[in-house]
Parts: C-alpha cells; sequence; structure tokens
C-alpha cells in the first residue's frame, strides 16, 4: 500500500512540475454608450493556471475581481464600473497557480496594462431666447452647462416642423450667437445646437421656436390735413407727418398715394404717387368752392399696403351759404326783449356774416355784422308784438359773399305789458295845421291815440289813431283859440297814461305859431338800457351853438369826449364800450344834463 502511495505522490508532483503557468492575454473593450464602465477579458495561458485576478487602480478607484478556472471557462470578463471619462487607470490582470493569491511569486504571473477611459460626452449648449428677429434673420445666442467635455465644435440647426431639421451652420466653440439669414418671413423656426467633442460624440440642446417677424404695410400718416396758408381757389396742399419705420425694416415706405374722390366720382382715383418721405403734395386743376375727398396710403419696399387716412376739404371761393338760421324770442338778465340768432358754418371760407332783419319778409335793413368765429347774434331792442324774420350771409375779403339763407318763418316776442306813456309832446302850427310830434318811451306798443281838449283838466276825445313807430300826428281842425293835446300808448294788454298835455293857441293874424305848455322838455338819451348805439336828442329851444359831450365810467374816468355842431340829434357808438353803467353828460347852450346809461 505504501508503494502505491509514493508511486501516486511521485506521479502527482512530476505533473505539477511538467504543467506551466504563463502569462494571461488580455483584452480590454468599451462599452457602447458609456463612458464611465470597460469591460476587460482575461484568457489563461498555460496549463498551471488555477485562478485569475484583475485589479484596476488610479484616480480614487481602487477594484479588485478574481475568479477560478473551470474547464468549461476558457476566457474571463470582468466589467469594471464607476470609473471617470478621459481618466487613466493601471489594470493588472495575474494568473496564479493557486485558487487565492497566496501563491508566491513562483506561482503568480501577471500582465500589467495602462488604460485611459473614452473623452466624455460635450458639454450641452443652452440656448436662449432671440437676441434680433427681422424678415431678413433671426438671432439666437446660447452658453454651456458646466459638466462635460470641452466642446470642439458647434452645429446649428433648424427645423420648420420640428421633425426635419436642416443644418445651418457649423462653427468653433467660442461661438456665442449666431444670426441666421437664411429665414422666410412670417415663418416660425426651431432652433437646437449640437456640441461636439474631439471624437466627434454630440450633446443636444434645449429648442426655442422662434415667430420671424414678417413684412407688413408701413404706418399710415400722422396729422393728415390741408394747409389753410397755400390754399386757394383751385389748389390745396395736402400736408402730413411720417411715422417712425421698424429699424428692421419690416415697414419700409417705398412711396405715398395720394387719392381723390370728386363730386363726380364713384370711387376715389390715383392723382399722384410721392416720395417716402414726403410731407405734402400739392392737388391742382380743382374748381372754387369744391368740396373734395383725399386720401392718403403708403406702399412698402416689399409691395405692402399701408392703411389709409381721409380728409374733406373744400377750396377757396365765394364764401358757402350759412345753414339753419333760427331764432328765438326771450327775456335777457335786465329784463330786455330779445331775439337771439343761431345757425351753422363749418367751413373756414367765412371772413364775416353779415345779419338783416324784416318785418314783412320782403324789405330788409341790415341789423348788424358778425365776426368769422361768432354763429350766435343778438337782436336787442326789439319791438313786442312784432313778428321778426332774418336773413344772413357769409362774406370773404379775397373772394365774395355767399347767397343769403332765409330763416323760415317768423319770430315775435309777445307782448308782456301794457306800454310806456309817451313823453316830449310838442304841438307846432303849420299852415292852418297843428303838428304834434312826440318820443316814443316803450317797445310794447301796437299804436299811439291822440286826443284834445279844450281845457287842460277836461274831458279828452281821440281825434285820431297812428301805428307802432309812428311819432307824429296832423290836426287840420282846431276849435276855439285854445287847444290841448296828449298821446297815449296803447296794446292788445291796454292803454298806457297819457303824456303830459300841451297846449297851442291860435295865432293873431299875421303871427307866427308858438308852444306853450308850461314844462320844459329836457334833453333825451335812449335806447337805454343798449347794447350798441345811443341816440340823444335836444329839442330846438334847448339848443346851443354846439353841444359837448362826455362819458364816464363807473370809476368815474372819462373814457369819451367830443364836441359837436349845433344839432337836435347826436349818434354815440356804444360797441367800442365794456358792459356796464356809464354817466353821459350833455352841455349846450345854459343846459347841462346827466343820463344814466346801462351798457349790456
Amino acid at each position: 500500500m505504501r508503494k502505491h502511495l509514493l508511486s501516486f505522490f511521485l506521479i502527482f508532483v512530476g505533473y505539477l512540475a511538467s504543467a506551466q503557468i504563463l502569462e494571461p492575454q488580455v483584452e480590454i473593450h468599451t462599452i457602447p454608450n458609456n463612458k464611465t464602465a470597460i469591460k476587460v477579458t482575461v484568457v489563461p495561458k498555460g496549463t498551471g493556471t488555477q485562478s485569475v485576478h484583475l485589479a484596476v487602480t488610479g484616480n480614487g478607484y481602487n477594484q479588485t475581481f478574481s475568479e477560478l478556472i473551470t474547464p468549461s471557462k476558457t476566457f474571463h470578463t470582468f466589467e469594471v464600473t464607476g470609473l471617470l471619462p478621459s481618466a487613466t487607470y493601471n489594470i493588472v490582470a495575474t494568473a496564479s497557480r493557486c485558487p487565492t493569491l497566496s501563491c508566491t511569486a513562483a506561482g503568480l504571473k501577471s500582465v500589467t496594462r495602462d488604460y485611459t477611459t473614452a473623452e466624455d460626452y460635450p458639454i450641452a449648449a443652452i440656448l436662449n431666447q432671440e437676441i434680433d428677429n427681422c424678415p431678413q434673420f433671426a438671432g439666437i445666442s446660447w452658453k454651456y452647462a458646466t459638466t462635460g467635455a470641452p466642446v470642439y465644435s458647434v452645429n446649428i440647426q433648424k427645423s420648420y416642423d420640428g421633425s426635419v431639421w436642416h443644418n445651418v451652420a457649423h462653427l468653433s466653440s467660442s461661438e456665442t450667437s449666431y444670426y441666421d439669414s437664411g429665414v422666410i418671413p412670417g415663418v416660425h423656426h426651431t432652433y437646437r445646437i449640437i456640441t461636439l467633442n474631439s471624437i466627434g460624440d454630440q450633446t443636444e440642446s434645449n429648442r426655442v421656436t422662434i415667430q420671424v417677424k414678417p413684412y407688413i404695410g408701413p404706418d399710415k400718416a400722422i396729422n393728415f390735413r390741408s394747409d389753410p396758408a397755400q390754399k386757394t381757389n383751385s389748389v390745396i396742399r395736402l400736408t402730413w407727418e411720417n411715422p417712425q419705420e421698424d429699424a428692421c425694416g419690416s415697414n419700409t415706405r417705398a412711396s405715398w398715394y395720394v387719392m381723390m374722390k370728386r363730386s363726380f366720382d364713384s370711387e376715389y382715383k390715383i392723382v399722384g404717387v410721392t416720395y417716402p418721405n414726403a410731407t405734402h403734395f400739392d392737388v391742382w386743376g380743382l374748381s372754387q368752392n369744391e368740396t373734395i375727398q383725399f386720401g392718403l396710403f403708403p406702399i412698402s419696399n416689399q409691395d405692402k399696403f399701408g392703411d389709409w387716412v381721409y380728409l374733406t376739404d373744400k377750396t377757396y371761393g365765394v364764401s358757402s351759404a350759412p345753414l339753419s338760421l333760427t331764432g328765438v324770442a326771450y327775456k335777457d338778465a335786465i329784463n330786455n326783449s330779445v331775439i337771439g340768432l343761431q345757425w351753422v358754418h363749418n367751413l373756414d371760407d367765412v371772413d364775416f356774416f353779415t345779419v338783416d332783419v324784416s318785418t314783412d319778409g320782403k324789405n330788409f335793413s341790415q341789423l348788424g355784422i358778425a365776426k368769422s368765429d361768432i354763429r350766435v347774434f343778438r337782436h336787442v331792442n326789439i319791438s313786442e308784438g312784432v313778428p321778426y324774420t332774418y336773413r344772413i350771409k357769409a362774406a370773404n375779403y379775397l373772394y365774395g359773399e355767399s347767397d343769403w339763407t332765409y330763416m323760415d318763418g317768423y319770430v315775435t316776442y309777445d307782448y308782456s305789458a301794457i306800454p310806456n306813456a309817451p313823453y316830449g309832446l310838442l304841438a307846432k302850427w303849420s299852415g292852418s295845421n297843428v303838428v304834434l310830434s312826440w318820443i316814443d318811451d316803450s317797445n310794447k306798443e301796437e299804436g299811439f291815440i291822440i286826443e284834445k281838449s279844450s281845457k287842460m283838466d277836461g274831458v279828452y276825445q281821440e281825434i285820431g289813431k297812428v301805428g307802432r313807430g309812428i311819432t307824429t300826428y296832423t290836426d287840420p281842425s282846431m276849435n276855439g283859440d285854445t287847444t290841448y293835446y296828449r298821446v297815449k300808448a296803447e296794446n292788445p294788454l291796454g292803454i298806457s297814461a297819457a303824456s303830459k298835455a300841451v297846449r297851442i293857441i291860435k295865432p293873431a293874424a299875421g303871427a307866427s305859431g308858438f308852444v306853450s305848455n308850461g314844462t320844459a322838455v329836457g334833453i333825451l338819451a335812449y335806447p337805454n338800457p343798449t347794447v350798441d348805439r345811443l341816440n340823444i336828442s335836444i329839442p330846438n329851444e334847448l339848443q346851443g351853438e354846439t353841444v359837448a359831450l362826455k362819458v364816464y365810467n363807473s370809476a368815474n374816468t372819462l373814457v369819451y369826449t367830443k364836441r359837436f355842431a349845433k344839432t337836435s340829434d347826436i349818434n354815440v357808438d356804444f360797441k367800442r364800450f365794456t358792459p356796464g353803467v356809464y354817466n353821459v353828460v350833455v352841455e349846450t347852450g345854459s343846459t347841462k344834463e346827466t343820463k344814466k346809461i346801462v351798457k349790456n
């Protein structure tokens, strides 16, 4: 038995002595799309290898892998993970005669390799919104993330639908902005950036979609108007301001189109085309007083139309007639009866208006002149109960007057009270007739009643009537040597008190007639209140060689003075004075009277 065991041992030792251990074969493989792991394959050589071992160290990494040799396994693959990209590691593959590493050096065979992992994927670009956007180009900018391999270059790509991408540019890594001049105006463009490292790996950025500005029509003209200083009866100058254009050139003007529509045109027609920076255009060959509609619009250098602006204007000429002349009767603040007139005139072809008045619709007299900016007029000191009608025309100094515009119908201020009594009654002989005259002190009378008596305080009999505004009466039939006369005013509301009676004595044969009523007749000032004029009436018996007239305002300041030759009637223009109370001093011969006058 011992012989057998000895024989087996000698055979085993001889086998071990004859089995060889060789350096293993080592193969290192990358893993697709993985920069932090590798596969290491160890192929044993020789019949003496009982186990293989793999040690990976470097860059803070230290890990060992071991596997026993089995008949069914001719190679051994180890997956090494957790490495760093672009990092160098020391890889040692060891073949061992023992199942572990406890063998002596004679029982180990090692192979050492240095291996550098693949370069990391490039840093991603981070796209911002556009930095500029015009119909001709779109600008984008970007920055880089902080992790990843250095960027070697960038590809800029764009898409119109987000699925098909087109290369736009290939740039170096130092570029961080780009202007794409191959854009389509008005279309959405989506951009992305592909960064590349030195081995061609790619990283895609975020995406940015830009609405590229379209070409649009130019902005409309500002403050489109006509120039009155350049207008005539056949020419109108149109003028305007140019709006500011887009700095991108999306609405650049190429020209202005001037359009015109006359009364006989059914649509606007081109009257002229002018430069893009023009600010006026003269339209010639028009008719006098012609009303025309104008239009103005721009066209861009891309044939895009801008918005229209419009105006209606009229050439100069004879003033156009006012419209809608109306009147209304009322009492003003100081109880004067007034008819207020108003009319419509919207054009600028007038320098003044002329207002006429009539009580029969046929015979008109001028009432006043109104300035060009006035559209109302007050007819003051009207007579109550009288129907008034009016007409008005416009005029300018250069081309003349318009036709008359007549008021439709009449305006009447109904009687508001019994009239005041007349005053200043005088009686004179005229041949064999007695001629009476008096002063009307009311705007409410419809007529006057003339009465006479043989005694001052006797019974008076009516001898005649005269109508409104008549202030004289002739009596051909004086009875007795002495006769007394008086006058009353009347209207439908009643009869006024009588005037003071005047006495007249039949003259002796060959003598001249005279008046004797025992009462001196004073100086008269009317109307009071007044608006535009003041009449001064001086009886004959009070007249001196001259008349001195002075007007003082409420502050007792002399505002008017004038001396007249001997006269019985003076007319003072009160339009120049501001509204208020005035003292009018009249001095003639030995007579001096002061009248308090209210100016409205």
